[in-house]
């Protein structure tokens, strides 16, 4: 009970002394983003990035959000270093690889913006295999290959 008692006032003054927690600003951000302030929400999310940098979800978050803003070559950089971090993890839950899909298929709409469009399918080729299905890969593939025909 002794070392419960230190354990917890210990973090309690952790958290007084450091702020907020790296879940916490990503809440915020998440709370920002969808609230359409995409501006506003990317700093919280660099504060979870700096707070962990490991934080794969802050990564593909900030990363929709300067797509939103039309900075996708910056958003590109997030989501790639937020699928390096996802692809470290093994084992993961069904629930993961969905996310997985959504980052590869947010990258994919990056890409495709900036004229990138073989890499763009290969994003959204990746999100298919993953079973990601809130978006329809296949229409995205398609349009980008119509695209590559009229270059």
């Amino acid at each position: 009970m002794k070392k419960t008692s230190i354990f917890l006032i210990g973090l309690f003054f952790s958290v007084q002394l450091f702020g907020q927690s790296f879940t916490e600003y990503a809440r915020q951000g998440a709370k920002l983003m969808d609230n359409g302030k995409y501006e506003d929400a990317i700093k919280p999310f660099d504060k979870a990035i700096e707070l962990n940098s490991d934080y794969n979800s802050a990564y593909g978050n900030r990363g929709i959000c300067k797509a939103k803003l039309g900075r996708h070559d910056e958003a590109i950089q997030d989501f790639d270093k937020s699928i390096e971090l996802k692809n470290q993890i093994t084992n993961a839950p069904e629930s993961f690889i969905y996310w997985k899909g959504n980052t590869y298929f947010s990258r994919g709409l990056s890409k495709q913006a900036i004229g990138r469009i073989e890499q763009a399918i290969a994003d959204f080729e990746e999100a298919k295999k993953l079973k990601y299905e809130l978006s329809d890969c296949d229409t995205k593939i398609a349009e980008c290959k119509e695209l590559l025909k009229k270059k």
